[in-house]
């Protein structure tokens, strides 16, 4: 993906703005994903296979139970290229600490 925001979507199971399945390969360039929400794991991405996400954003987005910015499962890795760690994993946090990390 290329280019593209994901943003303001719900889930009730994994990945609120991507659910990338396992084995599936996700490559995000110049992407953001920013502002959204799951009541499971990984709030922005649940990843499930090789993910890289270069020169993009993975920010303010909520999980209730695991990974806010991306979740990684079954064994998945991913990397990150040309991003700041703060904004792809601090940032994005479950409701009961979000205060304390949400940028200022």
């Amino acid at each position: 993906m290329d280019d593209t925001s994901v943003s303001g979507n719900t889930a009730l199971n994994d990945g609120g703005g991507i659910a990338n399945a396992p084995g599936a390969t996700l490559p995000l360039t110049k992407s953001l994903v920013t502002g959204n929400y799951t009541a499971s794991d990984g709030g922005g991405i649940t990843n499930g296979g090789p993910m890289t996400l270069a020169q993009g954003d993975v920010t303010t987005n909520i999980a209730v139970q695991n990974g806010g910015g991306i979740v990684n499962k079954w064994g998945a890795i991913h990397r990150l290229l040309e991003v700041d760690p703060w904004l792809a994993t601090l940032i994005n946090c479950p409701p009961s600490v979000l205060a304390r990390c949400s940028p200022t």
